[in-house]
């Protein structure tokens, strides 16, 4: 046998051997370990940081889908102080575009200290305010009968079901979401031409009149219908009729001319020359018609409100206006416009059928909103804006014996459906339906509005 105290060399040999083996590992592993530690805690920091930038963004997106009714666009709204937080700070810079409706936001996360961060992140995102007065080029609260033919180059929304009676072509260029069906009188000739995408909650008909240029899809997206609310339009009003009935006419040089049509206990509060704003000035009592000459401000923005009154629309428009008339629900005595004749733009430079940064119209009413032409030599009239009765229609009218072609270039937007038959005093020869895309890129002011996320950078 070999001695033992060889053996325990052996061993003693082989101890160290390993040690050497495992030194180095033990070295490696510890080397990754700390390696990774500091990614992962570097990681935190960037994670952390990216998470101070976002949480501004996430701020304001909330605050502007509480309420789509307030002034999004207000110095208290808007600014913020830096915000500081446990592990760093958030600084933010904003720049708002109120006429093309959009809020530019700067955000930058910076975790420790302000002066000498450890980490700098920087958001940047557009905001852009949509109103649904200006998403669809029509828009129904209601079933909608198709009856003789017409051309819609706007999109449409229904709110219920789309059904098609009488006779002649339909022409729909632009996309359609029909919340409920897409149907046909039994027995109607008219033929029905979809050349854009349909979007359907139920069914829809496969009747050989009825032309797809794709498969509908569903579900159908949902909206909300717009609703008019009086105090957000009377909080914000640059003027308020003060009597029964009211023709404004607008001129090309952005003022309005303002008729008081007033019985013999009416009182007209304002000069027989010039008002600015709301400014009341003497007063005129008596029976007759009243002349003042409304001012547009300096901000480009009006908010014309008629309360418990009727309207009478003229003119052509130069400037942002919105014009809201109010009422009893269903009353023929209060809340019912009518817009006579051409009713255009006017951007400074000429008459123009689509919105800009320098001409839009919003007119709003509770009941009706008729689209009248007085004009015995008129043959074609073209009523620009965007028209929206919350309780009842929209119809256009023609009170002479003579044949006009109405065209609307921008939104109908209406609760009820009425079709209107001819007759001698109502002679139609044709209806066209123009969307104005102006107008969701420049919307009269003051419409409710909700916020759409449109870009966003993280650097």
């Amino acid at each position: 046998m070999r001695p033992l105290h060889n053996s325990r060399g052996m061993a003693f040999i082989a101890a160290i051997m390993i040690l050497l083996f495992l030194m180095p590992l033990a070295m490696i592993f510890s080397k990754r370990i700390q390696t990774q530690s500091q990614l992962n805690t570097k990681e935190r920091i960037i994670k952390t940081t990216r998470t101070l930038a976002v949480n501004a963004m996430i701020d304001y997106m909330r605050q502007f889908s509480n309420d789509h009714c307030e002034d999004h666009f207000a110095d208290k709204k808007l600014k913020r102080t830096s915000a500081f937080y446990e592990a760093g700070f958030t600084d933010v810079d904003i720049t708002s575009n109120t006429v093309a409706r959009t809020v530019h936001i700067r955000a930058t996360g910076k975790y420790g200290s302000k002066d000498d961060p450890r980490s700098v992140k920087t958001l940047k995102g557009t905001i852009q305010f949509v109103s649904d007065f200006a998403r669809f080029g029509n828009m129904f609260n209601t079933t909608y009968v198709n009856k003789d033919g017409a051309t819609y180059n706007g999109g449409w929304y229904v709110y219920g079901d789309l059904i098609a009676d009488g006779d002649g072509t339909h022409n729909y260029n632009r996309h359609v979401v029909v919340d409920g069906s897409i149907g046909r009188i039994s027995g109607s000739d008219i033929k029905i031409n979809f050349n854009s995408d349909v979007y359907v909650q139920n069914t829809y008909s496969t009747h050989y009149k009825f032309s797809y240029s794709s498969t509908p899809r569903s579900p159908a997206p949902k909206i909300s219908w717009p609703e008019l609310n009086v105090d957000y339009y009377k909080d914000r009003q640059t003027y308020k009729s003060q009597t029964p009935v009211e023709r404004w006419v607008f001129n090309v040089d952005g003022s309005v001319d303002i008729y008081h049509n007033c019985s013999g206990g009416s009182t007209v509060s304002g000069s027989n020359s010039n008002v600015s704003g709301a400014e009341d000035l003497k007063t005129y009592s008596g029976a007759g018609t009243f002349f003042q000459k409304y001012n547009l401000p300096t901000s480009g923005e009006g908010v014309l409100v008629a309360e418990g009154a009727n309207l009478i629309l003229e003119g052509t428009v130069r400037g942002r206006y919105t014009v809201v008339c109010v009422g009893t629900p269903h009353s023929l005595d209060e809340g019912n416009v009518e817009v006579r004749n051409s009713f255009r733009y006017h951007d400074g430079s000429g008459y123009t059928n689509n919105a800009s940064a320098k001409a839009a119209v919003a007119v709003l009413a509770t009941n009706k909103v008729i689209l009248a032409n007085t004009s015995t030599s008129a043959s074609y009239l073209t009523m620009c804006g965007i028209f929206f009765s919350q309780e009842n229609d929209i119809h256009a009218l023609n009170m002479v014996n003579n044949t006009v072609n109405f065209s609307i270039n921008g939104v109908r937007a209406q609760r009820k459906f009425v079709h209107y038959k001819n007759s001698p005093y109502r002679k139609l020869s044709g209806w066209n339906f123009n969307a104005d895309d102006q107008l969701q890129k420049f919307p009269p002011p003051m419409l409710p509005e909700r916020p759409v996320l449109v870009n966003l950078t993280m650097r």
